[in-house]
């Protein structure tokens, strides 16, 4: 990640989308919203500076590593003009930036203990500032001139770019200064303009923000971004989402962090209409600041709750405006030369996949890889990432669910075949991706391993040293070269997951599972991403009808196979010595007595011969009455409840 050189922006940097605000929130939605969301933020961020966060456990409760959570906060990627960029920490930063119209503002959130020293009241206060403020600057300048105060634009650039510009702006002690306190900050907010108006909208505003020209500037909510931190973005509208740096923390931990949040607002929510009821909903209140107690020097040890606006100064270095012009034109560049879809999927969920006996994953995962075949007729590199936080300082490792069983079910879909053989491949090419995806999980994955190889390979190589041979050979260019990037990320909190394609001709799909519905986000480079998103869906589909019909044809067998078991309900005729020896083995070995089958030598045949319509003999009180009916459930279960079936 760090020696990646263009642009993080599509390329590395994912988003979630949260669920909707389950609180009510009036004619302030946006605000009010966002200020829940902080506090939430804060909250979270002291108990993990305090070490009191639960510990993190996969399935059968084996703790994970929780190393990643002290990346995810106070920490900024830097960039490098040459080399790799460098991850900054400041343990001791207290105060959050929120982004509005381009413009940066901060104000101190916490006391030096780590916990929060302003309330939610005073937060809605200080955002209502900040958008009051930020839209008396764009009313006043023109469109360049408000531009020229979008210094986050430049954290989109090629990282070398950004580099040149970062040290254009430290040349002045004032801008150096700011930008130490963008880097220093927990996080940061921002609070967009627009309101996106269905899930692709929103998936595109929390991806890379919106486009839109004013004067022939860039005036949409891209240039409110500051892609080298974790930042928190709040529409209009009250849409919100999370987009992160990627380099030091996966989705699994910020996925914790966002599912914590999420909780805390609901909790808050309730200690607000329960209070006296319950204690459990009751809400710990921070010691806060009153307004007037904030009021001191910017040397002051307490905390400054008051919001204040960064004034960078561009008269020391002139090319800083064409800097901010150049990089609004190639984030724009960029952004239009993406498409990013949303699909809701409610037909069913992981409850029905799951009725189907095969892993939700694993069928999701085929659906997306067979309706890529449907549209293109090609078999492609498959990367899923799979965490490994199991072992310390774990990250992921890849599973590469393109098995040859794979291959050959996309290729038996889209074949004449009937449905039968299709779902046989379906069933086996699950197996292969469970499978893959275990081996992943206990870190006996190939990519990680292959490429630590590489990494050390290089760091002694001569200038010039060709290749190991491995390395050198076009499968391993294949394996690398993921045309469909795809990543599971599901929990209640989250609406939508989502990332850029990962290779110009590949498309890049987070997806949630839910229990009653499924979620997509596809984005590529110039290519069909609505109408793969419709392949899939027909995909989706067709493959639970194929799985049903399957379930269906065998629980038909199950139900016609006591028939052939046990010989008792066959039609009506005559028993013979032969039959009795086909329906129980034991009779048969019991010796030479019974192979003749005469009435004379076995009372069993006697008493059978005497039955007239093949359900039971009506006298013979040895052998008990069998009762009319088809038997169902299991045979065994049967035969012990009532002393039936196959009896010496």
């Amino acid at each position: 990640y760090l020696s990646h050189d263009g642009s993080v922006v599509l390329n590395l940097n994912p988003f979630f989308v949260l669920a909707d605000d389950p609180t009510p929130t009036g004619a302030d939605a946006q605000v009010s919203r966002a200020a829940s969301l902080v506090l939430s933020t804060l909250k979270f961020y002291s108990r993990l500076k305090r070490e009191e966060l639960d510990i993190d456990v996969w399935r059968g409760g084996k703790p994970l590593c929780m190393h990643q959570y002290g990346d995810l906060f106070a920490s900024v990627r830097v960039p490098s003009e040459s080399g790799a960029d460098k991850i900054q920490h400041f343990p001791d930063s207290n105060h959050i930036v929120v982004m509005a119209c381009g413009c940066c503002y901060y104000f101190d959130v916490l006391w030096g203990s780590g916990d929060v020293c302003i309330s939610e009241m005073q937060l809605v206060e200080n955002l209502k500032h900040i958008v009051a403020d930020a839209d008396a600057v764009v009313a006043r300048a023109s469109a360049v001139e408000a531009l020229s105060s979008c210094m986050g634009v430049l954290t989109t650039e090629a990282r070398p770019k950004w580099a040149a510009a970062r040290a254009d702006l430290q040349r002045s002690d004032q801008n150096a200064s700011l930008l130490q306190i963008v880097d220093s900050a927990l996080f940061v907010l921002c609070l967009d303009h627009d309101q996106p108006s269905d899930v692709s909208a929103i998936a595109r505003s929390m991806l890379h923000g919106s486009y839109s020209l004013r004067d022939g500037v860039q005036a949409g909510s891209m240039v409110n971004r500051w892609y080298d931190k974790l930042q928190i973005i709040v529409c209009a509208n009250s849409a919100a989402g999370i987009n992160f740096e990627h380099t030091k923390v996966d989705g699994h931990t910020v996925l914790r962090f966002v599912s914590d949040v999420f909780a805390d607002t609901i909790m808050r929510f309730a200690a607000k209409i329960t209070t006296g009821v319950d204690s459990k909903f009751k809400e710990d209140r921070p010691q806060v600041l009153a307004r007037h107690e904030s009021l001191r020097s910017l040397h002051s040890s307490q905390p400054d709750i008051w919001p204040r606006r960064l004034e960078w100064d561009l008269r020391v270095v002139p090319r800083l405006r064409q800097r901010i012009h150049h990089a609004e034109v190639r984030l724009s560049d960029l952004v239009s030369q993406h498409d990013t879809r949303a699909l809701e999927f409610e037909g069913f969920g992981k409850l029905e996949i799951v009725r189907l006996d095969v892993s939700p994953d694993a069928f999701v995962q085929l659906a997306l890889a067979t309706s890529l075949h449907e549209l293109y007729g090609e078999v492609v590199s498959v990367y899923e990432p799979v965490q490994t936080k199991a072992f310390l300082h774990g990250r992921t490792e890849a599973a590469r669910n393109m098995t040859p069983e794979t291959a050959k079910f996309v290729k038996t879909w889209s074949s004449e075949m009937g449905d039968e053989a299709k779902e046989a491949a379906l069933l086996e090419a699950v197996q292969s991706i469970v499978s893959t995806v275990k081996d992943a999980a206990r870190g006996h994955g190939v990519d990680r391993h292959l490429f630590a190889l590489l990494r050390t390979w290089e760091r002694g190589a001569k200038p010039g040293a060709p290749k190991p041979a491995l390395f050198a050979d076009r499968a391993w260019a294949r394996l690398n070269h993921t045309v469909l990037s795809t990543s599971n990320c599901g929990n209640p909190a989250l609406r939508l997951f989502g990332f850029g394609p990962v290779v110009a001709d590949g498309f890049g799909v987070g997806y949630l599972i839910k229990d009653r519905r499924l979620s997509f986000c596809a984005s590529s480079k110039h290519r069909q991403t609505s109408r793969f998103l419709r392949t899939l869906e027909g995909t989706l589909v067709r493959m639970r009808d194929v799985l049903r019909a399957g379930q269906a044809r065998r629980a038909k067998r199950k139900r016609e196979e006591p028939e052939a078991a046990y010989g008792y309900f066959h039609e009506p005729h005559e028993f013979t010595g032969h039959d009795l020896e086909s329906a129980d083995p034991a009779l048969h070995a019991s010796g030479g007595a019974l192979r003749g089958g005469s009435a004379a030598t076995n009372p069993r045949v006697a008493a059978v011969k005497e039955t007239s319509n093949g359900l039971g003999p009506r006298r013979d009180s040895d052998v008990p009455p069998m009762r009319p009916g088809l038997r169902i459930g299991r045979p065994d279960d049967h035969d012990a409840a009532t002393g039936g079936g196959r009896r010496n």
